[in-house]
């Protein structure tokens, strides 16, 4: 591998590159995590908490210019949510005094769909790794 570097992105830039993202490379799993699962990261990001790194592999594999290494539940969760595949959980609190229990990404306030877009995810990209490099970090 030739280098591994971090950067911080918002989440919106997340978004708008999602086409460009392989989320099942050959060596990911399938999908598996719950919708309770998803819904918390959701409201884990709408309060600002800290969630764990995304990794990324740089590729040049048309139209794709990363392989998710890991982070794959969660980027998904993120882009299902924004395409309004699924509502915050019925029990979820007020987030910043506004009511969002039960609301899809779409119903969401103006000033949290913000909050929400800017909400900076680290990510390590990874250069010039081979699969098996790869393989052997996860």
């Amino acid at each position: 591998m030739k280098e591994a570097y971090t950067k911080q992105w918002p989440l919106y830039s997340v978004r708008m590159r999602e086409p460009k993202i392989d989320p099942r490379p050959s060596y990911q799993r399938g999908l598996v995590w719950s919708k309770s699962k998803k819904q918390l990261l959701m409201d884990s990001i709408l309060r600002r908490y800290d969630i764990p790194k995304l990794y990324l592999r740089a590729v040049d594999k048309p139209p794709y210019k990363y392989e998710v290494v890991d982070g794959q539940q969660r980027l998904r969760a993120i882009w299902e949510f924004c395409q309004d595949n699924f509502a915050l959980s019925t029990e979820c609190d007020l987030v910043h005094g506004h009511i969002v229990a039960g609301k899809r990404f779409s119903e969401l306030p103006n000033d949290l769909v913000d909050e929400f877009q800017s909400y900076e995810l680290s990510l390590v990209i990874l250069e010039d790794a081979t699969e098996d490099e790869v393989e052997e970090m996860f």
